[in-house]
């Protein structure tokens, strides 16, 4: 752990639900303030630290200064740049942002995401975060079919991933992370559910 007045671009890191480190760190959960959303999906962590270039140093735990240090990193992160690819999977388009090792936090940035909802022209996003250095983003108000086919996709990058993060796609409103899109299992058939704030 390293200290808070260490020289150095403060900035969040996404870390894996259950992750080891939310013992000790400071982090918070990506969404709310319990670890677990709608009591049975386990959420990611958003830890801070500085990063050194070649190494992540984390902010040991202290609760008095998360607010501080949460807006510092989250600023960090409008000085970054990402590169932009649009996919397409017949009537599905999405966005494959990266191009920098904290891609995938550029979900936590409310201004890139609504610049992305203008993008798209839609006022609610879906975007995977399934790995590092990856944010796969489409649109909310789409066909059902298709979002069933983003939310495999990114079930798969996850489960293929190096450094996985989260296999459910966030729900992303004005630029804030709002809730979950995911399947739940029903005695039939697969339900289409979203779990909002």
């Amino acid at each position: 752990m390293t200290e808070i007045t260490a020289p150095g671009r403060i900035l969040p890191s996404l870390q894996p639900p259950q992750w080891i480190g939310a013992e000790t760190a400071l982090c918070e959960p990506l969404i709310g303030d319990t670890t677990t959303w709608s009591d049975t999906v386990e959420l990611p962590y958003v830890a801070y630290g500085i990063d050194r270039g070649e190494r992540f140093e984390f902010f040991a735990d202290d609760p008095q200064r998360l607010i501080e240090l949460r807006a510092a990193a989250r600023s960090s992160l409008t000085a970054l740049s990402f590169d932009l690819t649009l996919l397409g999977y017949d009537t599905l388009s999405v966005l494959d942002v990266h191009g920098s090792y904290y891609a995938s936090e550029s979900v936590l940035q409310p201004t890139f995401m609504r610049g992305l909802e203008s993008r798209f022209a839609s006022d609610m996003l879906v975007v995977g975060i399934p790995c590092r250095g990856h944010a796969y983003v489409t649109t909310g108000s789409q066909d059902e079919d298709d979002l069933r086919r983003f939310i495999d996709l990114i079930a798969k990058q996850h489960a293929a991933a190096r450094h996985p993060l989260f296999a459910i796609p966030v729900l992303v409103q004005a630029g804030d992370i709002v809730g979950l899109l995911h399947l739940t299992e029903d005695d039939d058939d697969d339900q289409l559910e979203t779990l909002m704030l």
